[in-house]
């Protein structure tokens, strides 16, 4: 705590214990930071906002340690993602080099994970995988990668066993929002211990799948399921009220 109190507003709650740290508006630096690693991806997900790219490119490795050295030791967080993350040619050595440094997550789709960071990445605090479907021909076709279902569950529940804490990303559309508690039963066996539902924004390759975005009374109607089963499953997983 003592360590980041020159750049963040530090509470805690004395009845439960609790300690929060927050990014304080007017501080140099923020508490988290997202790094978008490379472009590269497997999949041409439907709702994508960066949409498809004109060319791959990758974060120049010298100019992000070098960042990374800059905000070491008042920067709390990083989250690594992309596109996908583990296209990235030096992610082992970035969670190496800087997991002591900061608590890091990956954002990733999942879909292939080298054999040579499975080790490296125990000192990761969260990995987040993107699942739309637990239709494994629904959630191809979102994620326009025949086969990708399989893999990517193959690899959360080789990311359980390696002892991550892995967090599952969906978006909810017209097309999957009658399956909200069969999905959030589907995660509770698989092992996951928390679930974020999102929506779909009319921006990137969602320009073009405009079908995917929810209309006002579907979005009430999501809400409101969603603090119901949020309320059910309280004791079997975690997933944050949608607004």
């Amino acid at each position: 705590v003592d360590k980041y109190s020159d750049c963040f507003w530090v509470n805690q709650n004395q009845q439960n214990k609790d300690l929060v740290i927050k990014g304080e508006w007017g501080r140099s630096y923020p508490n988290n930071v997202i790094l978008y690693l490379t472009n590269r991806c497997y999949h041409k997900c439907k709702h994508c906002f960066k949409g498809i790219p004109q060319e791959y490119v990758d974060l120049d490795f010298q100019e992000l340690t070098s960042f990374l050295d800059f905000i070491k030791g008042k920067t709390a967080k990083i989250q690594l993602t992309g596109g996908e993350p583990f296209l990235y040619p030096k992610i082992k050595e970035i969670i190496d080099r800087y997991s002591d440094a900061f608590r890091i997550s990956i954002t990733s789709s999942g879909y292939d994970i080298p054999d040579n960071v499975i080790d490296t990445i125990k000192k990761v605090c969260l990995i987040q995988i993107s699942v739309y479907s637990c239709n494994p021909q629904m959630n191809d076709d979102f994620m326009q990668r025949p086969g990708a279902f399989n893999k990517i569950i193959d690899n959360i529940q080789r990311l359980i066993n390696n002892g991550n804490y892995v967090k599952i990303s969906n978006v909810i559309t017209p097309e999957n929002m009658d399956n909200i508690e069969q999905f959030i039963n589907f995660c509770i066996n698989l092992g996951v211990k928390e679930i974020t539902f999102g929506k779909v924004v009319p921006i990137g390759n969602a320009e073009n799948n405009k079908s995917l975005i929810l209309s006002r009374d579907e979005i009430i109607r999501v809400r409101h399921k969603l603090s119901t089963l949020k309320e059910k499953y309280s004791q079997h997983i975690k997933f944050d009220d949608w607004g």
